[in-house]
């Protein structure tokens, strides 16, 4: 769309059905997830597909909800199926990748000082050196992390089914520990506080945490 009025530039439907994934941007280029289990990369100016690469191969009705970002001009995204994280270069060409387990559809790899964080199936939450591929560290948890994880200053913040968590971005070490239901919802880091959506049946509430040691405000 036109920033400045609205109107509608140009469309993609993305092989007819749509998505739910966030697009990432980078120079002309638009990457993001469909709901035919593929990546698409598009033409920023006009809308047009450079390239679209099947990674997820049982779409259902989600296909590829993952949200691509993108560090050092490599495209990270990831299939829920078996839980892979996907390394891409701008041409669509798969670098490597690592592959954890079933994985809940709409998690996406979060990025801080060329560390890939990614939630696994195991469950666990990974950390991997985006320019070695080395796993760093693998922090198990008790039950499926369900959001995209989110970084703020030395520490990581990742929701299950059951609690929401700080870890040590650097270790692993698990800081402090919140009973929740966990939720879609990504935690959001701000001045010295954690908010967090969570699914209580037919209710669901906004809850705010001290950063630093877990305690409801």
């Amino acid at each position: 769309l036109d920033r400045a009025d609205g109107k509608r530039l140009w469309i993609n439907p993305l092989g007819g059905k749509g998505s739910a994934s966030t697009p990432a941007l980078q120079g002309d280029r638009i990457f993001v997830g469909s709901l035919t289990g593929d990546i698409y990369c598009l033409d920023a100016d006009t809308g047009r597909t450079v390239w679209n690469k099947t990674i997820e191969t049982d779409p259902k009705w989600w296909g590829v909800a993952s949200s691509p970002l993108i560090l050092d001009a490599v495209v990270y995204i990831m299939s829920y199926s078996d839980g892979t994280l996907h390394a891409l270069s701008p041409e669509g060409e798969e670098l490597w990748n690592l592959s954890t387990g079933l994985v809940s559809n709409y998690v996406s790899a979060a990025a801080s000082d060329r560390k890939i964080y990614f939630p696994g199936g195991d469950p666990a939450l990974y950390c991997v050196d985006s320019v070695s591929k080395e796993v760093l560290w693998k922090a198990k948890v008790a039950s499926r992390i369900t959001a995209t994880p989110t970084l703020w200053e030395t520490n990581v913040f990742l929701v299950t089914t059951e609690s929401i968590q700080a870890l040590d971005a650097a270790t692993g070490k698990q800081l402090w520990k919140a009973e929740i239901n966990g939720s879609i919802s990504s935690p959001a880091a701000s001045f010295g506080r954690i908010y967090v959506g969570s699914d209580d049946q037919q209710k669901g509430h906004m809850s705010c945490f001290d950063a630093t040691n877990g305690s409801q405000i």
